[in-house]
């Protein structure tokens, strides 16, 4: 299967598959200097999601990382596109297994 592992935001804390792969690739690429500027998040998952909607991959795994303005500007932005094609994953992190969870977005 064609997959990729992207994290929301950089710099919140390492991110790491379950399998121990680093997330390398991240929508935000570090922390955001004011939490409230949606507009700003808005227009950057509008970017990332343009840019990635051409590749051919089959399911994004999304590292979410506990802004939650981050993840609601994504989501709005994955609605408008319509990928179709593409499964979304939303990965939430559970501390007691120290492990992440799926949430496959419907």
């Amino acid at each position: 299967m064609n997959e990729s592992h992207v994290g929301l935001c950089d710099g919140r804390h390492p991110i790491v598959q379950n399998d121990e792969t680093p997330v390398t690739e991240f929508i935000f690429p570090s922390e955001v200097d004011d939490p409230l500027d949606f507009t700003s998040f808005h227009k950057v998952v509008s970017k990332w999601n343009n840019r990635w909607a051409r590749s051919e991959v089959e399911t994004l795994y999304l590292y979410v990382t506990g802004l939650t303005p981050l993840l609601t500007a994504f989501l709005s932005n994955w609605v408008k596109i319509k990928l179709v094609k593409t499964q979304l994953v939303l990965m939430h992190y559970n501390r007691d297994t120290e492990k992440y969870e799926e949430e496959v977005w419907p």
